[in-house]
């Protein structure tokens, strides 16, 4: 039982490090914390194997170095080993990215299929029709991403501003 919970501690704190190196403006500093949480993930997989957290966990530091190739093969990894309900936003994200905005919007309409009522699918997928210049698709978009966006985030004009 101890080692489980040494487990995850080591997974608490690599979520914590991971996300506060995501907000750092010095680079050197960003890249040291990274390869500290990397060894961290890495560790619990060689304590309890592949998980979902430790393998998106990599997936996601991965992206956050802009490593966009091992970021998909970690997330295609997860997806593959756990079929988790969030794998086709990241692999979206990845590949818009990568610049891949086919693909992209393809991941965007999956997750959007399996999860029509989630408002960061919608917003995503309106910033790359509006990057696309595909303006009847953008307001097509937007307005689902108004529709299903909390009321929290109407109120403090969040995320609306580039919806225009």
């Amino acid at each position: 039982m101890k080692k489980n919970n040494n487990i995850k501690l080591y997974l608490d704190i690599a979520r914590f490090l991971d996300q506060h190196a995501a907000l750092l403006e010095n680079k050197k500093e960003k890249n040291n914390i990274f390869k500290i949480v990397i060894l961290l993930y890495e560790f619990t997989i060689i304590q309890i194997g592949e998980t979902l957290e430790n393998i998106h966990g990599l997936g996601t530091v991965y992206l956050h170095l802009e490593k966009f190739a091992i970021a998909l093969d970690y997330y295609k990894k997860a997806g593959r080993k756990f079929k988790y309900p969030g794998r086709s936003i990241d692999l979206a994200n990845v590949y818009r990215q990568m610049d891949e905005c086919s693909k992209a919007v393809l991941y965007y309409k999956k997750f959007i299929k399996d999860n029509p009522r989630n408002w960061i699918g919608w917003y995503n997928l309106s910033q790359i029709y509006k990057q696309l210049k595909k303006e009847k698709l953008f307001q097509t978009a937007t307005s689902q991403t108004k529709k299903f966006l909390p009321k929290k985030f109407l109120q403090k004009n969040i995320i609306l501003n580039n919806l225009k």
